[in-house]
């Protein structure tokens, strides 16, 4: 049935990749992904891009690392998020980094 009717059987798609959502037909519920490469090859920056476009659909995400400490991922996210650096260092700007974690 999945063979005959592929579109069936399409899941979330990712909006800010749609080359990629064609490709894999999108995440679907139940099954688990799992993403591997070398230290530096972008795998927390792709599964933040990820998460940030799936938390914009209103989809539940969970994944974790072994490589970065959860306050340097948390860190990272804020950035992607944000999309420009984030405020480190600058204690006048600390609402506009509370309001971007809100």
């Amino acid at each position: 049935h999945e063979i005959v009717n592929p579109d069936k059987y399409t899941g979330v798609g990712v909006t800010s990749l749609p080359i990629f959502t064609s490709i894999i037909k999108g995440f679907r519920r139940g099954e688990m992904t799992l993403i591997t490469g070398p230290t530096g090859s972008g795998k927390t920056t792709f599964l933040g891009q990820l998460s940030l476009d799936f938390a914009e659909q209103g989809v539940n995400t969970l994944w974790g690392s072994f490589e970065i400490k959860n306050t340097r991922l948390v860190s990272k996210l804020l950035q992607q998020y944000a999309r420009e650096p984030l405020p480190v260092g600058q204690p006048d700007k600390l609402e506009d980094l509370r309001a971007l974690a809100d």
